[in-house]
């Protein structure tokens, strides 16, 4: 039998009790250990824990999903988001909150709700609409962003992209930021100074340069 918990939540502050499910098909139904991994298939379950590798083919999760292992999703649609390694995600949903530390990989992905990650990203049609936090060096293309984004990245890639505010941690290393015919509606700020914007294809930077150079190419 695999034991799941349930969560008292909010944005990952939490205590756990052992629960089974609540649905009438039971994560035994839906997802099955097989060569030390997880595969979660097709079907709907209300929350998950688990300590290990997980992959989740058109699983809905409609709680909280804490993973100390890598996830692959293809299809999927979490609620809350906690995972410990890395994440590659196909045509997924995440509805609530994100924990992410790990690198992230993706293809049309969607963070409705705060969102961090402690991790390099490389991304294609991704959207967030919360605030969020990357840690890591990013390269994204038609991607958007609805809220500020936080960066402690030292290189940057935006193709074809929209932001709001971007806002860089404070270092003592260069950080380079790439525009390639996306939109910026708002600042780049680079809190220690050392920073430089480049502006490729038609970028435009509604706001201005903080803490850095812009060079237009």
């Amino acid at each position: 039998m695999i034991k799941i918990s349930l969560y008292a939540l909010l944005c990952f502050c939490f205590t756990s009790l052992t629960a089974t499910s609540t649905y009438a098909n039971s994560i035994e139904k839906i997802c099955i250990e097989k060569s030390d991994k997880l595969y979660c298939e097709n079907g709907v379950i209300d929350h998950i824990t688990y300590f290990g590798d997980v992959i989740f083919h058109g699983t809905t999760v409609t709680g909280v999903t804490k993973i100390l292992g890598d996830v692959s999703a293809d299809h999927a649609n979490f609620n809350t988001l906690d995972v410990t390694g890395d994440f590659n995600a196909v045509n997924t949903n995440i509805n609530g909150c994100a924990s992410i530390i790990g690198d992230v990989n993706s293809d049309q992905l969607i963070f409705n709700e705060k969102t961090t990650i402690n991790g390099d990203l490389e991304a294609t049609q991704i959207k967030f609409l919360g605030a969020t936090e990357i840690t890591g060096d990013i390269h994204i293309s038609n991607g958007s962003f609805g809220n500020d984004l936080a960066l402690s990245s030292f290189k940057s890639t935006f193709i074809h992209s929209t932001t709001k505010n971007i806002e860089y941690s404070p270092t003592s290393k260069q950080q380079i930021t790439y525009l390639d015919n996306s939109v910026v509606n708002g600042n780049i700020k680079f809190s220690s100074d050392h920073g430089t914007v480049i502006s490729r294809n038609g970028s435009v930077i509604y706001g201005t340069v903080v803490g850095g150079k812009l060079i237009n190419q």
